[in-house]
């Protein structure tokens, strides 16, 4: 039987720490993948107020124009629920937020693996690499690719490994998905689940 080595080995996500975001109007949160000049939400926000009309976009249109704020993404292969934050230039996990993979491993078993990640934003596009500590055991490498323009990020792909497992196993999996911008950011984080224990009074 395989040991549960991520609840003896690390913690990457925080059980009870909240992320707060502000929720961002679409037509005030675009911002131009090069990072020039670009206003941030805050500040275009106001000024959207102060013209009484907003702007869709810095930067051109196209790929190199997208929405700031936070994201809802689905794995396709799991169905499961992946949320992140994007500000000028960058893609990138707070809070509570963590990518996960089923990670298979060469003696046939399963390892649930997950953590956080960024990522620079450059035309369009996303990529980057890091790893994440694994006590008694090697680095576990992960990357993340992907497209992003509007609203919406396409043909994304994050992946683990390989890594060396606590029993000497290779291990490595890839998950894809996709993400759509969020109109209310307070509803795109992680709800903490706290476990309540009822006592019952042996009095009584």
């Amino acid at each position: 039987m395989r040991l549960p080595r991520k609840a003896l080995t690390r913690v990457v996500v925080p059980l009870v720490s909240v992320a707060v975001v502000s929720a961002v109007p679409v037509s005030s949160a675009f911002a131009g993948s090069d990072g020039s000049g670009s206003p941030v939400a805050t500040q275009a926000k106001k000024k959207c107020k102060k013209k009484r009309r907003c702007r869709r976009g810095a930067g051109g249109g196209g790929a190199g124009t997208y929405a700031l704020g936070r994201y809802s993404g689905t794995y396709a292969e799991t169905g499961g629920t992946v949320y992140f934050s994007v500000v000028t230039g960058r893609l990138y996990t707070e809070g509570r937020d963590a990518f996960a993979v089923d990670s298979r491993c060469s003696d046939g078993s399963t390892d649930f693996e997950y953590g956080s990640v960024q990522a620079a934003i450059s035309n369009g596009a996303f990529s980057a690499s890091g790893s994440w500590p694994l006590v008694g055991a090697g680095p576990i490498p992960w990357r993340i690719s992907g497209q992003i323009a509007g609203q919406s990020v396409t043909n994304g792909v994050f992946s683990v490994g390989p890594y060396t497992d606590f029993y000497g196993n290779t291990c490595g999996g890839t998950v894809h998905f996709s993400a759509q911008y969020c109109l209310v950011a307070s509803s795109c984080v992680y709800t903490p689940i706290i476990p309540i224990i009822i006592y019952a009074n042996p009095l009584a």
